[in-house]
C-alpha cells in the first residue's frame, strides 16, 4: 500500500493513533474529586494532576439531506516543562458513529484504527509506556467519549480531529440538528464497592458497576475553552427558514447551499447547539438525489419528502364505520336517549363514499345489516328509523 511522505514520516518518528469503541481504559493515577468536577482538561504529570491553560474546539457540519458528516478539531497545548498525559472527555451525540480520527503535531499527522477493544488498550499503554506519542478515542457511553494523548513535550501542540456521521431528525416538517457542548456529572446511585475498575472520581456501586469508567475529569464549562462552529447546509430545496435556538448565529445562501457560522465567532461551551431549517412549504411530494464521489465510486441518497399539510389539497378518503352501541338495562332513560343522539350524529356525519354497519349489545349482539353498507341516503333513513328501542334480528 503506498503511502504519503507525510504518513511515511509519521510512522517512521513512531507515532500511534487508535480509536476504540468500547469501555474505557483504566488509568494508573485518579485524580480527585475536586479536580475531576472542575470541568477542565487535565494533564497527567509526574507529582499528579494540573489543570491545562488552552484548549480549544472547532467544529464544522456539512449537512446533506437526511446526514450529516461532523468534524470536531480539538487543541491542546502543554505550556509546562514535563512530558504529560491530557485526558478529558468530550460530549458526543448519542446516534454519532465516529468513523475516524487523526492526529496532528507540527507539520506530522497520522490516520487512526479502528481496532479491537483489548488491542488498542494493549497498543495504547505499550505505546504510553515507551515514551511514544500516541492518543485513545474511547466510547464509553453512546453519548460520552474520553481522549487520552500520551506523552506531550513541553511546548508542544497537539491536534486530533474526530469525525462521525449523524442522521439528521425530521418532524412536523423541520429538520434539526443538536450539538452537545456541555458534560455535567453523572448521577452515580447504589451502595459503594470496595474495588475500583477506573479512574474517575465516583466509585463503582451495586447498581452502577462501571461507574468509575464513566465518571472521569470532564470539559463541562471552561472560560479558558472556546468553541467555533460553522454549517454547511445543503437541503437540495429552497429554505424558507433557518434558526438556532440557544446561540445567534449568521446566514449565508449561495447557489441553495447555506451557511451558517456563530455570530460571536467563539462561544464559551456552557449550553448546548442546536440548529433547524425548514423547507419552502410544497403541495407536492419532493424526490431529492445527493451524491458524492470516493475514491472513483459515486455514492447517491436519495429522499422524498412528503407535501406540506396547509398547502396540499385536502383528500376524504373511504371509511368504513362500525356503530356499536349499549342496549342493556342499565342503559334505561337519559343514557340510552343519549346514545341515541349519538348514533344519530354519527351517521349524519357519513359521507356518500363510506360504509357503515351498527351493532347492539346486551346479552347478546345484533347488528343492523348482515355487512357493512354503503352510506347511501337510503341505507342511512333505514338505520334512523332502527332507533331504540332496535327492533332488527
Amino acid at each position: 500500500m503506498k503511502r504519503s511522505k507525510n504518513e511515511i514520516h509519521a510512522w517512521k518518528t513512531r507515532l500511534i493513533l487508535l480509536l476504540l469503541i468500547g469501555p474505557v481504559l483504566a488509568l494508573a493515577s485518579e485524580p480527585t474529586p475536586g479536580q475531576a468536577q472542575s470541568g477542565s482538561l487535565l494533564w497527567r504529570m509526574a507529582q499528579g494532576y494540573t489543570t491545562a491553560t488552552l484548549m480549544n474546539t472547532d467544529v464544522d457540519m456539512q449537512i446533506s439531506g437526511l446526514v450529516a458528516r461532523v468534524s470536531v478539531r480539538q487543541e491542546f497545548h502543554n505550556e509546562g516543562s514535563d512530558w504529560v498525559e491530557g485526558i478529558y472527555v468530550f460530549p458526543l451525540p448519542a446516534n454519532a458513529a465516529v468513523d475516524r480520527m487523526r492526529l496532528h503535531i507540527g507539520d506530522r499527522f497520522i490516520e487512526g484504527e479502528i481496532q479491537e477493544k483489548e488491542n488498542a488498550k494493549k497498543i495504547y499503554e505499550e505505546a504510553r509506556q515507551a515514551g511514544k506519542k500516541a492518543s485513545l478515542v474511547q466510547q464509553q457511553r453512546p453519548n460520552l467519549f474520553t481522549t487520552s494523548v500520551a506523552n506531550v513535550a513541553p511546548g508542544e501542540r497537539v491536534v486530533v480531529e474526530i469525525e462521525y456521521l449523524e442522521d439528521i431528525r425530521y418532524e412536523n416538517g423541520r429538520f434539526s440538528i443538536r450539538f452537545p457542548m456541555t458534560l455535567t456529572p453523572r448521577y452515580i446511585s447504589g451502595q459503594a464497592l470496595a474495588d475500583k475498575v477506573g479512574s474517575g472520581w465516583s466509585p463503582d456501586t451495586d447498581r452502577v458497576p462501571d461507574a468509575s469508567l464513566v465518571t472521569p475529569p470532564m470539559v463541562s464549562a471552561s472560560r479558558g475553552h472556546k468553541l467555533t462552529l460553522t454549517a454547511n447546509i445543503n437541503a437540495g430545496v429552497s429554505l424558507a427558514t433557518v434558526t438556532s435556538r440557544y446561540h445567534p448565529v449568521s446566514v449565508s445562501e449561495e447557489s441553495g447551499h447555506y451557511r451558517v457560522a456563530l455570530s460571536a465567532g467563539q462561544v464559551v461551551m456552557d449550553h448546548d447547539f442546536e440548529l433547524d431549517w425548514k423547507p419552502m412549504p410544497s403541495s407536492a411530494p419532493r424526490a431529492l438525489v445527493f451524491t458524492e464521489t470516493i475514491d472513483g465510486q459515486p455514492h447517491h441518497l436519495l429522499m422524498v419528502m412528503p407535501p406540506d399539510q396547509d398547502e396540499a389539497p385536502p383528500v376524504l378518503m373511504p371509511r368504513e364505520v362500525i356503530v356499536i352501541i349499549d342496549t342493556s338495562g342499565s342503559m334505561h332513560g337519559v343514557s340510552i336517549a343519549e346514545a341515541k343522539r349519538a348514533v344519530h350524529l354519527a351517521l349524519k356525519s357519513l359521507q356518500a363514499t363510506d360504509r357503515f354497519n351498527v351493532i347492539e349489545f346486551n346479552s347478546s349482539t345484533k347488528a343492523l345489516y348482515p355487512a357493512s353498507v354503503v352510506a347511501s341516503p337510503a341505507n342511512i333513513a333505514n338505520a334512523l328509523k332502527c332507533a331504540p328501542p332496535w327492533t332488527w334480528r
